[in-house]
């Protein structure tokens, strides 16, 4: 959040408020009510699958690795959410296609331009081709967030995110479980990895 709109820390009970912060970051949790709420298997390119298991275990899902002989279909189709109070923005695959990735792109640098700092991609694990848009994403400086819940059919989608020309206080952020720590600890290796200087 935007350091005009955010909720303070010591109000919500996470501790003092940081002095000097545009943003701060939140990293939610999920607690299922249901055995599987979201199916029980998705399929991930390996490099993925292995690097975020634990976060499906509690889940109740299990992964298999994607073919490489799938890619993106040619064409798809997406929403944007445009959160202007936030400087955000977010692109919500419909179907992933092969035409949309430079679609998307041209746009994430058109709203950089209008000083947009945040900039997030939910992707349908039930379609081909993650990785090729992992790959193609990441060379753009986006780097991985996690899974979300899709609210087009009760299933999970995998998000990418990507921050407008900003310093990441890794150091600052406050996690409460260990799964959290990890996702951080991965965040933040991915961020750095793939970060535009």
């Amino acid at each position: 959040q935007e350091s005009e709109t955010q909720a303070k820390l010591n109000t919500i009970g996470l501790g003092k408020d940081a002095e000097d912060m545009d943003r701060y970051s939140l990293l939610m949790g999920i607690k299922p009510q249901i055995p599987q709420p979201f199916g029980e298997q998705i399929t991930l390119p390996i490099y993925l699958g292995e690097k975020l298991n634990f976060l499906l275990e509690p889940l109740n899902i299990s992964w298999r690795p994607a073919s490489r002989f799938f890619p993106l279909q040619s064409n798809g189709s997406y929403v944007k959410i445009i959160q202007e109070s936030q400087k955000a923005i977010i692109f919500k695959f419909n179907v992933p296609g092969q035409d949309c990735l430079e679609k998307i792109a041209e746009e994430w640098r058109y709203y950089l331009k209008l000083g947009f700092q945040y900039a997030a991609i939910d992707t349908p694990l039930s379609y081909p081709g993650l990785g090729q848009l992992y790959h193609f994403f990441t060379n753009m400086g986006f780097f991985i967030s996690g899974f979300i819940p899709s609210e087009r059919d009760n299933k999970l989608s995998f998000r990418l995110q990507c921050l407008g020309p900003t310093r990441v206080s890794f150091e600052n952020i406050k996690v409460a479980t260990d799964n959290g720590k990890k996702l951080l600890q991965i965040i933040k290796e991915d961020y750095e990895r793939n970060v535009l200087v």
